[in-house]
């Protein structure tokens, strides 16, 4: 085989999907502005349509709810001589996308007045199951079976909060161990799976968000073997 052939073998492995940024704004001056961004994947196969469907649920349905909220508060603080904006910015970023395995992080800022603002975020990564069906992937779903993520993958994430030399409620015992919803905000990267954290759950608002990644040599060995995760590990 020539090495363009075996180039060729590889994107074609791969089978990476494109997509586009669709983007929905809502703006009334001096009172709110929102502005929403979500990938929107170019393939019309099974698990391109369902990945397709839940983000844009999950982004316009926050969207939809920040502006009507935005819409009377900020009347009513009007009325009362308030100047307070609200904002509501939403993004996005694609971890892994192929025709086996689909993984993105939304990214969600808000401000409603106060000291700072508010920072959610939520994961969303799907696979095709064993009869070729679009599912979201748990944890659970990732581990071969008989293996508990929170007392296998949990305190791994909790060690490497400990090193992260930011302020947090793990070294003070606020924090013992990582419920189930936690645990399944993950994404897979082609380095390994990727947890993230808003602020507030493992520590201060002055700490931010928690990254911390478990490389695919470390979780390897409680990987099944056929996982779609894998895909993204070649």
């Amino acid at each position: 085989m020539t090495m363009l052939s075996l180039l060729a073998a590889v994107l074609l492995d791969q089978s990476t999907l494109a997509h586009r940024s669709a983007t929905v704004e809502a703006n009334v001056k001096g009172l709110y502005s929102a502005k929403t961004s979500f990938p929107v994947f170019q393939s019309t196969g099974p698990l391109a349509k369902a990945a397709n469907s839940r983000l844009a649920l999950a982004a316009r349905s926050e969207h939809d709810r920040f502006v009507k909220e935005a819409a009377k508060d900020t009347a009513d603080l009007r009325r009362e001589g308030s100047k307070i904006e609200y904002t509501h910015e939403a993004s996005y970023e694609v971890h892994a996308a192929s025709d086996r395995l689909v993984s993105v992080s939304l990214s969600i800022a808000q401000y409603t007045g106060g000291a700072h603002g508010n920072l959610g975020l939520t994961v969303h990564t799907l696979a095709l199951d064993d009869r070729g069906r679009p599912v979201v992937l748990r944890l659970r779903d990732v581990l071969r079976p008989g293996i508990d993520p929170a007392t296998t993958v949990g305190p791994e994430i909790m060690a490497s909060i400990l090193r992260s030399g930011k302020p947090n409620w793990v070294e003070d015992g606020t924090v013992r161990d990582l419920p189930a919803a936690s645990l399944d905000r993950f994404v897979v990267t082609s380095r390994g799976l990727l947890w993230l954290f808003p602020p507030y759950e493992m520590g201060p608002w002055s700490s931010g968000v928690f990254e911390v990644l478990l490389t695919r040599e470390q979780i390897d060995p409680w990987v099944r073997p056929n996982s779609p995760v894998r895909s993204a590990w070649r």
